[in-house]
């Protein structure tokens, strides 16, 4: 029995995606940091840029923070470069939160397309730096490509 050379989806399936920013001690307000995101489990090194693998499709249906954050900073998401029109301030995000920040659709990112996260400081950081969390809840289904019908 052979090995193969990679593994592909048989069906769609439910990961958590984790993004990391690192917040430097005194960093200014506007300041723009981008994210290193886990994106193919524990053991996978964490990327500034993830490439969807060219046999799925991803969809992001949630999104979230645990905990609150200071200073709080707004969420901005990108797809082949372009941002998305979905900006949630991180401490609207707090799972903690009953009435927290939700999508009110999922976020589609196709076949072989590159994402990327980055938070904006809402407010100045104080003298210690800090590491702030985000987690995407994301579905990766099989991609065969698109059929067409005569």
């Amino acid at each position: 029995m052979s090995t193969p050379g990679y593994v592909t989806l048989t069906g769609p399936q439910t990961t958590v995606m984790i993004a990391s920013f690192s917040v430097a001690a005194s960093a200014a307000a506007g300041t723009v940091i981008q994210g290193s995101i886990i994106a193919f489990g524990p053991n996978s090194p964490p990327v500034t840029a993830v490439q969807v693998p060219i046999t799925e499709v991803w969809s992001i249906v949630d999104m979230y923070t645990i905990g609150s954050v200071s200073p709080d900073a707004q969420l901005s998401i990108y797809i082949n470069g372009y941002p998305q029109d979905v900006y949630p301030n991180l401490n609207s995000m707090n799972l903690n939160l009953l009435t927290r920040f939700k999508l009110t659709q999922a976020i589609k990112i196709p076949p072989a397309a590159t994402w990327f996260v980055t938070i904006t400081l809402l407010g100045a950081n104080g003298s210690s730096a800090q590491t702030y969390y985000v987690y995407f809840t994301v579905v990766r289904a099989p991609f065969a490509g698109v059929s067409s019908s005569k």
